[in-house]
């Protein structure tokens, strides 16, 4: 097994991992490293992990972020800890890879003594045939919904709840219809709709993003994205940006203007997704999961794809045992002291950064 790690900041290494992505034939949007890029802060480093193996190979981007420049962390030595980026994540690899699993994990583990690194998590797939086995603590915090695209369009139709069949109807006698936009030239009709909709459900700060993140989606990743706009009168009223790769597509961002919602646009927005996704041979279009476990949203997917739900699992690696309580018993102080009424998150890893 040779071992390579490529560090984004080096063009000629950015280069190589590029290429090794275009190679592999599922193609995700989730190793490429411009996307990966994206969900790294100007202060973190992003690397690639790769092994060339027997008729395939391993690739395993990272961000590395320091914890040492955390406020209540300022005492500490410099240490870091390695997330993979925001959805879903690797190690990747195609072949025999899970042969050369215990070689590959070993080789990562010595990287992370040298470079003072004190945890990783992993956000995986949610096709096992992609991923090597992880090491650390795998969990399964909630499902995701998968709708397969394997099949006609006529029996994915049947395939939906009554509900759905009924709301897109509804929608189609509304006189609603479907813009695809693989451009991005109506970005500021997405983000005024996207925006408002964060704010009208409160959403979490993960979920924005900066207009900035979506130019570079749209400057850096033209063959990997499409917009997805409902229409009522020439009107966006729904719109979704979907990620695209080799064989699946991914519910990535978007939102609705409230009060169209008696037209059901949602319901017919990803209709007319999957129905882009079956023309263009993909295999499956990924819908996410919801906030919570089983909550209203997880639902409302899982009404697209009744038998859809495949477990969402993250890999949680702690390196150095000794530094990692010591960061969290320093958060802990810190946070008694500085934050009021402070939300308890018994199950977030890694626990200095709840």
């Amino acid at each position: 097994m040779k071992f390579k790690i490529f560090s984004l900041a080096i063009d000629s290494q950015k280069q190589e991992w590029l290429e090794i992505w275009k190679a592999w034939s599922d193609g995700e949007i989730y190793a490429h490293p411009d996307f990966i890029k994206l969900s790294a802060n100007s202060e973190d480093e992003v690397f690639a992990f790769y092994a060339d193996i027997p008729n395939g190979g391993v690739l395993f981007p990272i961000i590395k972020r320091s914890i040492s420049s955390e406020p209540w962390c300022n005492e500490i030595k410099s240490n870091y800890d390695v997330i993979t980026p925001y959805g879903y994540g690797g190690a990747f690899y195609w072949g025999r890879g899970d042969d050369f699993r215990d070689e590959f994990w070993k080789k990562y583990s010595i990287w992370c003594q040298d470079n003072n690194i004190v945890s990783t998590l992993m956000r995986l797939s949610l096709f096992k045939n992609q991923i090597l086995t992880p090491i650390g603590e795998v969990t399964s915090p909630y499902g995701n919904i998968v709708r397969s695209l394997t099949m006609k369009e006529d029996e994915l139709w049947y395939d939906y709840k009554h509900a759905v069949r009924k709301n897109v109807k509804r929608a189609v006698n509304s006189g609603l219809k479907i813009e695809i936009d693989a451009s991005g030239k109506k970005l500021n009709d997405f983000l005024e709709i996207y925006h408002s909709t964060m704010d009208r459900v409160e959403a979490k700060g993960q979920y924005y993003f900066s207009t900035d993140y979506f130019k570079e989606i749209i400057e850096k990743l033209p063959k990997n994205f499409v917009f997805f706009h409902v229409l009522y009168k020439e009107k966006i009223i729904s719109t979704e940006l979907v990620l695209v790769s080799s064989k699946n597509i991914y519910s990535f961002l978007g939102g609705t203007i409230s009060e169209y919602n008696n037209m059901r646009p949602n319901n017919f927005l990803k209709h007319e997704i999957i129905k882009w996704g079956i023309e263009n041979g993909k295999s499956n279009f990924v819908l996410g999961g919801g906030y919570k476990k089983d909550d209203g949203i997880f639902k409302y997917k899982q009404a697209m794809a009744p038998n859809g739900e495949h477990p969402f699992y993250l890999a949680k690696v702690i390196h150095d045992e000794d530094m990692y309580e010591a960061l969290v018993k320093k958060k802990l102080k810190w946070k008694e002291k500085h934050v009021k009424d402070a939300d308890v998150q018994d199950d977030f890893f890694p626990k200095y950064r709840a």
